[in-house]
């Protein structure tokens, strides 16, 4: 199917589905429920690496992780509950601030705080592009569950 589809002129991408298995230890981590006051900046560090407007909803069930240096956002994660199951939506962390262990301790602090919520599961959707994220998730311990091809056709 890949062939036919390239053979089309079809941009072929692909993404991993990971999930951390059950999860039993609940410490307590505290998340932002509601926007904080510098939420534009989040958004700006969200659209250097995403499309769209989610990590802009903030709730209890919609919960944000924000790394400050300085004052000024350098990463945050965003994540949800929807029953027992946690989903790690968003990772961004500025380049600046690259290489510390930041991504590691936003996705530790995701899975304690989802966890101490009621998730029994957590799972992510990683782009194929994000080889370093791949290699972050492995070492926190999710596995692969799924890997999908997704296809854009041009239209003639």
């Amino acid at each position: 199917m890949t062939t036919w589809l390239k053979s089309q002129g079809a941009t072929l991408t692909g993404e991993t589905i990971w999930a951390l298995p059950l999860l039993k230890e609940k410490p307590q981590v505290v998340a932002l429920e509601s926007a904080p006051t510098d939420l534009d900046q989040v958004v700006a560090l969200h659209h250097q690496f995403f499309t769209g407007e989610e990590v802009a909803t903030v709730t209890p069930n919609h919960p944000l992780f924000v790394v400050r240096q300085q004052g000024q956002v350098v990463a945050y994660a965003s994540a949800e509950l929807v029953g027992n199951t946690g989903r790690l939506l968003y990772v961004a962390v500025c380049e600046t601030a690259r290489r510390q262990g930041i991504a590691a301790q936003l996705c530790q602090s995701v899975q304690a705080d989802l966890t101490h919520r009621g998730a029994e599961s957590i799972t992510l959707v990683q782009s194929e592009r994000a080889i370093a994220a791949g290699k972050l998730y492995r070492t926190l311990g999710y596995q692969p569950l799924n890997r999908y091809i997704s296809a854009v056709l041009p239209c003639n």
